[in-house]
């Protein structure tokens, strides 16, 4: 394993954040292969985790095991964007070089193998009913790998977000286990505070990075509130984080903003003041916390 895989924090900025567009949103269609079977062969669950994957020791996206047999899991690797169907029990796996494919190669790919090894795929993987940022993909055009440099640097950020959102989880009470979403491309976890109340009426905050969007079209960390606090005076935050009302009430901190923290150690130290000064003043806005554990504040800021 390289250094680069190990765990520790990556500095990031080699490629600028607002240049990883077509990178992450080609790899944002690739991940869709592992939703697409979490879709038809895991037991699917009421907050949609069926579909979800998690970030790995080894630089990738896993989906959970399917059920029934033959039991698999699919990984895709940003680094020479690969797909990567693999025996649970560790008795084979293959490997699809995505570039030069397109998203229907793979998805034929993938049940060509899925049968070979004695499943049914006949029908059945199909592309979630979400709506993605569009790509020509969808329209039968090919991936390509071409830019390198960008898939690596996207990786960078995930690894990262996979890195310090571990550390954040293990300081609260209430937090789920971290996952990325198929349907934002969010890498993130949930923090419970009321676990006998249900999902619509109980009080949560969201943390999380996003490797960007329609609104923000870079990557940027997030702590997001529910539900949405009535208007005033805001907990002050760290680290360059703002905090935003358009559409979805919380706070985040841009790509762009967080380079200006230079070295790895000042990068990891301002997203890890940032996020723990956000998820304070989010459990102050729901009550959740003293007063006097947030005792600035600042106003609201759109992120547009």
């Amino acid at each position: 394993m390289s250094d680069e895989d190990r765990g520790g924090w990556l500095t990031v900025g080699a490629v600028g954040p607002t240049k990883l567009v077509e990178a992450r949103v080609q790899a944002h269609w690739a991940v869709q292969l592992i939703a697409s079977i979490g879709q038809a062969f895991v037991e699917p669950r009421a907050d949609d985790s069926h579909r979800a994957m998690v970030w790995t020791a080894d630089n990738d996206f896993l989906g959970d095991p399917t059920r029934p047999e033959p039991s698999l899991r699919v990984r895709v690797r940003l680094q020479g964007l690969t797909v990567r169907l693999e025996a649970e029990d560790a008795t084979w796996d293959d490997t699809l070089a995505l570039d030069g494919k397109t998203l229907e190669d793979a998805y034929k790919w993938v049940g060509e193998r899925i049968s070979e090894h004695g499943g049914d795929a006949e029908g059945k993987l199909t592309l979630p009913d979400f709506e993605i940022p569009y790509h020509a993909v969808v329209d039968g055009a090919a991936f390509s790998a071409a830019d390198g440099p960008s898939f690596v640097e996207v990786k960078r950020w995930f690894h990262n977000a996979n890195v310090m959102l571990r550390r954040i989880a293990r300081g609260h009470e209430g937090a789920s286990g971290i996952r990325v979403w198929p349907h934002h491309f969010d890498i993130g976890f949930l923090i419970v505070i009321d676990p006998d109340v249900d999902s619509e009426g109980g009080r949560t905050v969201g943390v999380g990075l996003s490797p960007g969007d329609k609104e923000i079209p870079e990557p940027y960390w997030y702590v997001n509130v529910w539900p949405r606090p009535e208007p005033g005076d805001l907990p002050g935050l760290d680290g360059a984080g703002q905090w935003n009302m358009e559409g979805w009430f919380g706070a985040y901190l841009r790509g762009t903003d967080q380079l200006a923290g230079g070295d790895p150690r000042a990068q990891e130290a301002q997203v890890k003041g940032f996020l723990d000064s956000a998820v304070a003043g989010a459990k102050h806005l729901l009550g959740a916390t003293p007063a006097e554990d947030c005792t600035t504040h600042q106003p609201l800021i759109s992120p547009v």
